[in-house]
């Protein structure tokens, strides 16, 4: 489906603990990455994978570390959610090498699939529904303003508490928080360009700058400051890229 990844480079850490649907990776570059999750005690290892809508916290370090985020309804999300067994992350035994510089899908795809060696990859995952497929296709259209659920309701003919309840079912979350993601995708992307805060919040469709770090912070544990100046970001709405 392509729905999307993001990846980060640079000095990594949490101020709070938080949880998002999307599944992390993080790949250490030197030393072994800390991570406090749910009320596991503290872990350390070198490559970290933790399943969506965990709360964690990674432990602040200066050195560098790559971070991804994959969508949860992606087909790279759904074949690592497989992985998982039941638990809330996983300790990979591989040692992953990262580059000074952003990956793109093919090299994410094959770092990816090698923490499970064992394991081939395969595409062919139970489907997600046809109409959350829609929702999801006209959520992604880049340049278009983000639909209300009335709007998302009328494309794929349900009622607006049917969608909900399906669209939760099928990808995990809720829709409106979902369109929040999608909202910070969107920011994000415009950090990456370089823009101030305040043209990340309006081309993110928040009402203001305020509010996009209130939901950065809920969402990441970190402000939207404490990434604009470091490291390089990466947000991509194809797997093709």
């Amino acid at each position: 489906m392509g729905q999307g990844w993001a990846s980060y480079l640079g000095p990594v850490g949490d101020a709070h603990a938080h949880a998002h649907h999307a599944v992390q990776v993080c790949i250490a570059k030197t030393h072994d990455i800390a991570v406090e999750i749910g009320r596991q005690s503290e872990l350390t290892n070198r490559v970290i994978v933790i399943a969506p809508r965990v709360k964690h916290r990674l432990q602040p370090t200066n050195e560098p570390a790559c971070i991804v985020y994959l969508e949860p309804v992606s087909i790279l999300g759904l074949w690592v959610q497989q992985r998982f067994d039941g638990e809330d992350f996983y300790l990979s035994t591989q040692s992953l090498a990262i580059d000074d510089t952003i990956i793109s899908y093919k090299q994410l795809q094959e770092k990816i699939t090698a923490l499970w060696p064992d394991i081939a990859f395969h595409s062919q995952l139970d489907p997600i529904d046809n109409r959350v497929r829609k929702t999801l296709s006209r959520i992604n259209q880049p340049h278009a303003r983000l639909p209300d659920l009335s709007q998302l309701a009328n494309t794929v003919n349900l009622s607006a508490s049917r969608l909900r309840h399906l669209f939760r079912g099928q990808v995990g979350t809720s829709l409106s928080r979902y369109l929040l993601w999608v909202k910070l995708q969107r920011s994000v992307a415009s950090l990456s360009k370089q823009n101030s805060l305040s043209q990340a919040a309006y081309d993110g469709g928040f009402s203001d700058h305020a509010h996009m770090a209130r939901t950065f912070r809920q969402l990441f544990g970190i402000m939207p400051s404490d990434i604009s100046g470091h490291g390089q970001i990466q947000f991509a709405n194809s797997q093709d890229e």
